[in-house]
């Protein structure tokens, strides 16, 4: 069995390319396929190895309509991996459309008083999610996102209101203390008008990347 370190999943294949000592390749993975290298293990975390990862992701991004990027450090034998997207098509299929002639925007925001502990806590606002649950149902739902990920800022939330018609899907996350963090996904054609309304805006303390690939809406298939 072949050592696969991914780089990403797409639904059609791109052409290959050799980054300095690596042989970047795609490979057909039932439905799907691998971006990915040949290798017998994962490399170090540092610094520069997620620059270089990073910096092959967008590669990849620029030839596929639609791509997946997998979390740092995906080294996974072919047959498992084959084994992962067969027992996972549905949730790919879904990823995979979703994402397809979109990006992320990444908007921080430092905010006051504490955050949840334990770390980094992420959520889906109910109303994205496209449930719509009723009565103490809906409420419930309400107050969980509620703890997991604080409101936005007052100040930051005339600027998020404009955008919204530009956003078809949402995550937050919030680290620690001070600071929470919105990716969205916004269709490559309506990303100017996204960062044009953000950047008149002058809130203390957001920043606004982007655009990049998906990270935040890809699912995490080696768990």
């Amino acid at each position: 069995m072949a050592s696969l370190y991914v780089y990403a999943l797409t639904d059609a294949p791109i052409a290959g390319w050799a980054d300095d000592d690596r042989a970047i390749e795609t490979i057909p993975v039932g439905r799907f396929f691998a971006v990915c290298e040949h290798r017998p293990a994962a490399p170090a975390v540092s610094e520069a190895e997620l620059r270089r990862q990073h910096e092959i992701v967008l590669r990849i991004a620029e030839s596929a309509p639609a791509m997946l990027p997998a979390r740092f450090g995906s080294l996974v034998d072919d047959a498992e991996l084959a084994r992962i997207l067969h027992d996972r098509a549905d949730v790919v299929l879904t990823a995979l459309d979703r994402v397809r002639g979109h990006v992320q925007m990444t908007v921080r925001i430092a905010v006051e008083g504490s955050q949840p502990a334990g770390g980094e806590e992420t959520a889906r606002s109910p109303a994205l999610q496209g449930c719509s649950p009723t009565g103490s149902g809906r409420a419930y739902l309400q107050e969980r996102f509620r703890q997991a990920v604080p409101d936005t800022p007052p100040r930051a939330r005339v600027p998020l209101n404009a955008v919204k018609k530009w956003v078809a899907d949402e995550r937050r996350t919030a680290r620690g203390t001070g600071m929470i963090t919105l990716y969205h996904l916004v269709r490559r054609a309506d990303v100017q008008k996204y960062k044009d309304a953000l950047g008149h805006a002058d809130v203390p303390g957001m920043r606004v990347s982007g655009p990049w690939p998906a990270f935040a809406f890809a699912p995490d298939l080696w768990i």
